[in-house]
């Protein structure tokens, strides 16, 4: 979708490509969409097989993507000339294969849970937005924003496509979390920040010691979702845990929230010889 031109870039003497919006199109809310989604995606991309975006935007109407130029041939003309053999073919392909590979790599952020109970339970809401964040980055078709960015963003209230802009990542995991007695109730949505769109959500009612079980439902539902195949390695790690005693994983969840804070009534350590005594 759109028309091609060479340009130059003044500022940084360079050549570039120029890809532009038909004028047919740009009134074309659908179109639009489109040609922003492929922007979006390809600069969420790292390659040597896949062209690199210097720029985006809109100038009088006219909306563009600047990107790297290229100089060669097609594939088509390549082969047409009977260059290298059908070897060089094979190895055209194989390049071609490696990016359309990482194409389908898909970008999310599992951003901090919202503690919806109150009280000291902020180490759970914190806790499994954490543990959902390490069971996925198992998956090697998702591409996982990693703890230390996406808690920076805990306690904010953006809208989705600044959050996902920001973050590089075109999908979003928000969640709240409310333990009511020996009851633990997790509202968990997936969103695409791109198009503002909700693509699934579910409210989870279980005992508090069915934890991790609604852990592993909510990455199960997110592989369904984004219709990913998964490796029999990566299923079964996917619901890999240290512990099967949900005390133990109780006892290190505060644990690790007290070291994050770090307070000086902190009793981090003592979680974690308790969760340590109850995990051996």
């Amino acid at each position: 979708m759109g028309e091609v031109y060479r340009a130059r870039d003044s500022r940084l003497g360079r050549d570039v490509a120029v890809k532009v919006l038909p004028e047919r199109l740009a009134a074309d809310p659908d179109a639009m969409a489109r040609f922003h989604r492929e922007a979006r995606a390809v600069a969420a991309l790292s390659h040597q097989n896949i062209v690199a975006i210097h720029d985006f935007g809109d100038e009088r109407s006219v909306v563009y993507v600047v990107l790297e130029l290229l100089e060669g041939e097609t594939l088509r003309a390549f082969l047409g000339k009977g260059s290298g053999g059908w070897r060089a073919g094979v190895e055209w392909v194989a390049a071609a294969a490696e990016a359309i590979d990482a194409v389908h790599v898909d970008s999310i952020a599992v951003l901090p849970f919202t503690n919806a109970g109150g009280g000291d339970a902020e180490y759970l809401s914190d806790g499994i937005a954490e543990s959902l964040i390490n069971n996925l980055a198992r998956i090697r078709k998702l591409r996982v924003v990693p703890r230390s960015t996406v808690f920076r963003y805990k306690g904010t209230d953006l809208d989705s496509q600044i959050l996902g802009r920001e973050l590089q990542a075109r999908l979003l995991l928000t969640g709240k979390v409310m333990q009511r007695g020996d009851r633990l109730m997790v509202q968990a949505d997936l969103v695409d920040a791109t198009e503002r769109q909700q693509l699934w959500g579910e409210r989870f009612n279980r005992p508090s010691a069915d934890i991790f079980e609604v852990e592993d439902e909510i990455a199960r539902h997110i592989v369904e979702k984004l219709r990913l195949k998964l490796s029999g390695d990566e299923s079964r790690q996917l619901g890999d845990r240290h512990t099967d005693d949900p005390t133990a994983y109780d006892l290190y969840l505060k644990a690790r929230h007290h070291w994050d804070k770090r307070t000086p009534q902190s009793t981090g350590i003592t979680d974690y010889v308790n969760a340590s005594g109850r995990s051996n």
